[in-house]
């Protein structure tokens, strides 16, 4: 399997980050294969760098440099790395306000506009931010955050 990444769009592949890129203490392979899920800089042709990831060991989001990843991970790699997955448990937060016009006249409607949104940023939610809901006119009307279970009670 051909591994350079130079001339190839890297989103959806499972990439290597370089070593000295990361912490010391995920210098490990583990640590190193993630996943390109978007960004400028998936593409080579793009004046972006940006290459949005998630970890395979944990699912952890994050961006890098297109100039930080390494090279393709090897089906092996990625197939080592799964099985070593972390699981850590995730806490879901959200907040919605009805005091709008909207859940006055047509509630369901507004419901249902707010819960594909909390559904849509469930499949692509980075972990500790904090993401706004709004209702159907463009209004914010609440908020969610996904946290780990040990982040919880450290966010304030």
């Amino acid at each position: 399997m051909e591994t350079d990444i130079r001339g190839l769009n890297i989103a959806g592949k499972y990439i290597i980050i370089k070593e000295e890129v990361l912490a010391v203490p995920y210098r490990e392979m583990k640590y190193r294969v993630w996943k390109a899920l978007s960004g400028f800089g998936c593409s080579p042709e793009s004046y972006g760098r940006a290459v949005f990831c998630k970890a395979v060991v944990d699912g952890e989001s994050t961006r890098f440099n297109r100039s930080d990843v390494e090279r393709l991970a090897t089906p092996e790699e990625v197939k080592a790395v799964e099985a070593m997955k972390i699981h850590r448990e995730k806490v879901i937060q959200i907040e919605i306000r009805t005091k709008g016009a909207g859940f006055k006249d047509n509630p369901e409607a507004e419901y249902e506009y707010i819960t594909k949104q909390i559904r849509d940023k469930m499949t692509e939610a980075y972990v500790g931010i904090l993401w706004s809901l709004m209702d159907i006119n463009g209004n914010k009307v609440g908020s969610m955050r996904i946290m780990y279970a040990e982040q919880e009670n450290n966010d304030d």
